[in-house]
């Protein structure tokens, strides 16, 4: 447990992370980890969904998650009036979700409407047609949202088996910052996650990894939607997130995309919005963005 007392405001943040990322599934597998993030959310033996939704309605609380390359999380933002509250939401969502099949059938029609709007929308199409191209032979070439080919292996008894390998000491860390008495909190979080069993060694976060390569021919994809118009990406190699100077190159990186702006758009009015930014990765990239480009 990583502790920061913060005694300047009410506000308190408490995130549980786990460690691994899609490194741990095969390309078949793709968004398991983020489905079942979105069920931990959605219900668990002491409350359900619309119970969690009127707590954070009446307290003003977040509590969120999301999947990545390297891993996951979950976590509960709250003034500290709540924190006891939300902190027994927290810990029974992820503890004991219920899987309630409602939610379950909710979530895999948001998962469908995302894969839809990835290839009816030309800018998304463009970008993760590019994320496929980039990491095609990359240990993260399983991706941590649902693709076409993973989507239909997604059920409710896969996902409590993920279950039984997330609650692992060996891959959860939390962090937890905020005006509070930590160690009153870490004796709070012993007594709920004390017993969760350590079915791994415990790895750094940040394990290396191997550095991506972007090289090959230009790729033009047509869509009907971005008739007259073009979204153009170019990809190119960053430093990892490890790496003494990728704070450098993100900087830098920022500062073309501002130059990219005042020139491009404001000087030549050549697109819609052009941008440059860096990839927070263990296999990071960069990419240039001109998005609505007049043809």
């Amino acid at each position: 447990v990583y502790v920061k007392e913060n005694h300047s405001n009410r506000l308190v943040s408490l995130a549980l992370v786990e460690k691994g990322g899609v490194r741990n599934f095969l390309p078949e597998q793709s968004g398991f980890e983020m489905s079942l993030i979105r069920m931990i959310k959605s219900g668990s033996e002491k409350y359900s969904y619309d119970d969690i939704q009127d707590i954070k309605y009446k307290t003003h609380a977040s509590f969120y998650g999301a999947a990545m390359n390297e891993g996951s999380y979950l976590e509960i933002d709250c003034l500290d009036y709540y924190f006891d509250q939300m902190l027994d939401v927290f810990c029974d969502g992820i503890l004991n979700p219920v899987f309630a099949e409602d939610e379950f059938n909710t979530m895999m029609k948001e998962h469908s409407q995302r894969l839809q709007r990835m290839q009816s929308d030309p800018a998304s199409f463009a970008y993760y047609t590019g994320i496929d191209l980039v990491y095609s032979d990359h240990p993260y070439k399983t991706h941590p949202w649902p693709t076409e080919k993973s989507i239909q292996n997604i059920t409710i008894e896969g996902l409590k088996k993920l279950h039984e390998d997330f609650l692992d000491a060996g891959k959860i860390s939390f962090v937890l910052v905020g005006n509070i008495d930590g160690a009153k909190a870490v004796r709070k979080l012993n007594a709920m996650f004390g017993s969760v069993p350590r079915l791994t060694q415990a790895k750094d976060f940040l394990e290396p990894v191997e550095k991506i390569k972007i090289s090959g021919e230009n790729v033009v994809l047509s869509s009907s939607a971005s008739e007259g118009t073009g979204f153009i990406l170019g990809f190119f190699a960053s430093p990892s997130i490890t790496d003494e100077d990728f704070m450098s190159a993100h900087i830098a990186s920022d500062m073309f995309g501002d130059m990219l702006y005042q020139v491009v758009r404001e000087k030549y009015g050549a697109c819609y919005t052009p941008s440059c930014g860096t990839i927070w990765s263990n296999a990071a990239f960069g990419l240039i963005n001109l998005y609505r480009v007049k043809i």
